[in-house]
């Protein structure tokens, strides 16, 4: 199994932030929910996000033996997206997505641990992956951007919990109908949470046990 092909763009945080401020912006429409402050005054260390599910993935039902994978990453600042999935503790495991009556429904359950010492925001972003045949009889693997959520300020400790909003097409122009419910924890490093090593690889290496 080889990685064929990654498609899709994400605009950047710049960008976002300059189209956040005109009446173009998809977000603009989109309220959000206020996070709790934590008591801890000082900045945050590390990021814990509790991946729930994803639904209303607008995309056509594949045939099988055609399968489709959603998995989500947390982009800080001004990452890359091609540099970000290379640092593995950055996105979850590649989930199966499954379509029902009209749309596709993921259901990740996962978490996310990341340190964000001296980071100034994060967005989910997420790509789909597409499992096929090629006519050689030969498995393609080939990623798209789908979409990202809104950005999220990391100037002090904070909590979110049952999260769940409207994505952005990954390229600035739309809002979708996706919705993907998480939870957010932006706090000191207490020892709650194990912060994974820092592995270097590649998509397909998400698909092995960590």
């Amino acid at each position: 199994m080889a990685l064929n092909s990654y498609g899709g763009t994400f605009i950047g945080f710049k960008a976002i932030r300059q189209q956040a401020s005109t009446d173009k912006s998809p977000m603009r429409s989109v309220e959000t929910k206020q996070p709790v402050k934590l008591d801890q005054k000082e900045a945050p260390e590390m990021l814990v996000i509790e991946l729930s599910t994803a639904e209303r993935i607008m995309l056509p039902e594949l045939q099988h033996p055609e399968t489709m994978d959603m998995m989500a990453t947390v982009l800080f600042d001004d990452d890359k997206v091609s540099e970000t999935f290379g640092h593995l503790r950055q996105s979850c495991k590649p989930v199966r997505a499954e379509y029902l009556f009209d749309s596709y429904t993921c259901k990740f359950r996962q978490k996310i641990v990341v340190p964000c010492v001296g980071k100034k925001r994060f967005l989910l972003y997420i790509s789909c992956i597409i499992n096929r045949m090629d006519e050689n009889g030969k498995r393609r693997v080939d990623v798209t951007g789908y979409g990202y959520t809104k950005p999220i300020e990391l100037e002090t400790c904070i909590a979110l919990n049952n999260y769940k909003h409207p994505l952005c097409s990954a390229d600035g122009t739309r809002l979708l109908e996706m919705r993907l419910s998480y939870t957010v924890k932006a706090s000191k490093n207490d020892g709650s949470e194990v912060i994974p090593e820092d592995k270097i690889g590649g998509i397909l290496d998400l698909y092995k046990a960590r």
